[in-house]
């Protein structure tokens, strides 16, 4: 959005999810006509932050 940006990256790594997530606000001072902007990059935030995450366990296939 113009407000800034949010981005989130998920990886495998052994028996553990690494994350990362970066917000980035491009001002420090918003108009109200900007508002909209900005609440919908926070709340891209939070709602990844609320998100679940869902593991399987794949079985290994076995070869001939």
């Amino acid at each position: 959005t113009g407000a800034g940006r949010y981005t989130a990256r998920y990886r495998h790594a052994g028996a553990a999810v690494l994350v990362s997530r970066t917000l980035v606000i491009d001002h420090d001072v918003f108009q109200p006509g900007e508002y909209p902007e900005l609440e919908r990059l926070l709340y891209a935030a939070l709602d990844d932050a609320r998100g679940t995450l869902t593991l399987s366990r794949e079985e290994a296939a076995v070869g001939h």
